[in-house]
């Protein structure tokens, strides 16, 4: 499992990896802790998205580069407030395309777990096209094949 664990302030994460940030908060009263993600409470409903049994850590399993965001962990007792902002970048993994003709320059990038662009760069035309996972992969067996 790719897992990366920050108490950073920006961390960093590649997609598809797991992302896990951790708050780190002491209190007398223990605080409650409560994350909120771009000011907006945590979707628990998100099986993606876990919170640890003593709400201090946040796990993003399998990232997309829609979780890129600010995560915010905010601690509550007797004694007051306090809270710690965490700006997560979800980083896309680049891929390797073949050149077929001399008109056109094909750049991929990965959009999210299963979505790649496909920008095709010429001096006859420009096009976006979107594909999904299977399509390059059958693309790229079929090419390893000539």
């Amino acid at each position: 499992m790719n897992e990366t664990a920050s108490t950073s302030s920006e961390p960093q994460v590649v997609i598809g990896s797991t992302a896990v940030v951790q708050c780190i908060v002491l209190g007398v009263p223990p605080p409650h802790i409560e994350w909120v993600n771009n000011g907006r409470p945590i979707d628990r409903s998100d099986p993606r998205l876990r919170i640890s049994a003593d709400q201090r850590q946040l796990e993003i399993v399998n990232a997309e580069l829609t979780d890129s965001g600010r995560y915010t962990c905010i601690a509550r007792n007797d004694a007051g407030i306090v809270d710690r902002d965490f700006d997560l970048e979800v980083l896309g993994k680049n891929l390797k395309c073949l050149l077929y003709d001399t008109c056109r320059l094909h750049v991929c990038s990965r959009q999210s777990s299963n979505m790649f662009m496909i920008d095709t760069l010429s001096t006859c035309h420009i096009a976006t096209l979107s594909i999904d996972n299977d399509a390059i992969n059958r693309h790229a067996h079929a090419a390893d094949a000539l």
